[in-house]
């Protein structure tokens, strides 16, 4: 381990590349990129991860997103 606050921040994203044997396109590694970094704000702020995400993607996407993994969006 490290006392290295940079480094313990890309830990994670390190670890999964190498065991998931990386991306296959720059499109994946920038997505991860951007996911890590949303979810590392929202946690530094004590915010809900899933609530934060579908702030940031919005919501059409969100509601896209819940009707393909068969969820039912919550009524506002």
């Amino acid at each position: 381990t490290t006392n290295n606050a940079s480094e313990q921040a890309l830990r994670k994203s390190v670890v999964h590349r190498k065991v998931s044997g990386g991306f296959r396109s720059t499109w994946g590694v920038e997505a991860s990129a951007t996911v890590a970094t949303v979810l590392k704000t929202a946690r530094k702020h004590r915010r809900s991860p899933l609530e934060t995400l579908i702030d940031a993607l919005g919501p059409s996407i969100t509601h896209s997103l819940l009707l393909h993994l068969h969820l039912t969006p919550q009524s506002e």
